[in-house]
């Protein structure tokens, strides 16, 4: 009979109680409780292997020495209490034990009650013990004793059991032999346990796909699309943490990825949710040309503006391609600014940055029309280096050719004062009018 669990004696009550070696140093072991969270700390000599081989229960009668597995008042957990057989009715026996807190009657199945075991300790008669290494990875796998069972049966060991300090798996035999073939078997064991951990994963990631097809099938609303290659990452986020949030939406019922062919197929009950959802994941990236001669401004001084653009519309990044990159097509005269973010954001990015572009383009217009009415007031000379004092004046009260204004000199009109020397011959009564008008309207706003 395989046994992989050992028995621990109380010595308040004599009684032997189930358990799972889970470490062992120096004389003592670290045991885990039957049906239990407890962890004790065990002498070695308090520990004993359960009994080989099946009760004949032919051969007991009434008033044989049995050992019968109780719940006591001394105790809320079941352990193996010495006793005494008092009737037999097929396959219930009446048996009477002894406790602390007195005589302990109880009518049990044949399947709680057995001879009395001989097992001696786990460290009598020089316990011979070997270890063989698991991977960490493994360590789940091997707390499940009965997974060592072919192992255990293999090498001939009287236990096997794993060892989560040490993350060893521990072997113990009275027999030199059975621990040599332990170790000889060691290696393949942990192979072995590998592929049914490799198994156990993928048969839970099929149930967990069936699971999921089940649901997708009773979802009301679905919607399928597709993000460009080099954004999957960060559609998916750091460790999966956007599909996480989006599949915890409320409302969703699953998300289903296909790395292949950058396609992402979102359920849910509420459709909401799922547009939502879509939100979050639809990751993009979308150019927009500005013209090169106002790249600097839209860049801004320190990059003010372009930084301002992606604080509000929230994108992940912006890239300005250079003249020398060529990752996309380049209009003439144009710079591609790149966006890369959720759809939305990006949207919101593009829309800042074209409605600034219309602002510049608006004041380089006005600002043309500036200068052409000035070229209109002053002249081409006057243009190409307007008077530095443009307070305006009057042509009726510009002093005749050849005669001082004050601060003037002889033959040079020009002055410091409200007048701004002669127009000469050079200008016409339309363009003397035109000016007279201009005056007027800067002292005003000077007034103003």
């Amino acid at each position: 009979m395989d046994v992989d669990h050992v028995e621990v004696r109380d010595h308040n009550t004599g009684a032997f109680y189930k358990g799972y070696i889970r470490g062992v140093l120096d004389n003592k072991a670290e045991v885990l409780l039957l049906n239990t969270s407890r962890v004790i700390s065990v002498n070695l000599v308090d520990i004993r292997l359960p009994p080989v081989g099946k009760t004949d229960f032919s051969s007991l009668k009434s008033g044989d020495v049995v050992e019968g597995y109780l719940t006591t008042p001394d105790s809320d957990e079941p352990a193996w209490y010495l006793a005494k057989l008092s009737d037999i009715k097929g396959e219930f026996f009446c048996i009477t034990a002894e406790t602390p807190r007195g005589t302990f009657k109880d009518v049990v199945r044949n399947d709680c009650v057995r001879i009395p075991s001989s097992s001696e300790s786990i460290n009598s008669n020089g316990q011979c013990t070997a270890r063989v290494k698991v991977p960490p990875e493994l360590a789940e796998l091997c707390k499940d004793e009965s997974n060592h069972r072919d192992f255990k049966r293999a090498s001939g060991a009287s236990l096997v059991f794993f060892d989560e300090k040490d993350c060893s798996l521990v072997i113990m035999s009275i027999r030199d032999t059975a621990t040599r073939r332990a170790c000889m078997l060691g290696d393949m064991h942990v192979r072995n346990l590998k592929s049914k951990l490799d198994m156990l994963r993928r048969t839970d990631q099929i149930r967990r796909q069936l699971e999921q097809t089940r649901l997708n099938e009773n979802a009301k609303y679905s919607e399928t699309f597709k993000v460009a290659e080099n954004c999957m990452g960060l559609a998916i986020g750091a460790q999966g943490q956007n599909i996480q949030k989006a599949r915890a939406i409320e409302g969703i019922t699953s998300i289903e990825v296909d790395e292949e062919t950058s396609t992402f197929t979102i359920y849910g009950k509420l459709e909401e949710a799922v547009k939502k959802a879509r939100l979050m994941l639809e990751f993009v990236e979308d150019v927009v040309q500005v013209d090169r001669d106002l790249t600097g401004r839209v860049i801004g001084k320190g990059g003010n503006i372009i930084q301002e653009i992606v604080d509000k519309s929230g994108i992940l990044r912006v890239r300005i391609e250079g003249d020398k990159e060529h990752t996309v097509t380049t209009e003439d005269g144009k710079v591609p600014f790149i966006f890369v973010g959720s759809k939305e954001t990006v949207e919101n990015a593009k829309l800042l940055l074209e409605y600034y572009v219309n602002h510049l383009k608006e004041l380089d217009e006005m600002r043309r029309d500036r200068q052409e009415m000035e070229k209109q007031l002053y002249g081409p000379q006057g243009y190409d280096r307007p008077p530095r004092d443009r307070r305006g004046y009057s042509a009726d009260r510009a002093p005749p050719r050849g005669r001082r204004g004050r601060g003037g000199t002889r033959g040079n009109p020009g002055g410091r004062g409200r007048g701004v020397g002669s127009l000469g011959g050079a200008y016409s009564g339309e363009l003397t009018s035109l000016l007279a008008a201009s005056c007027v309207a800067v002292r005003r706003r000077r007034d103003e």
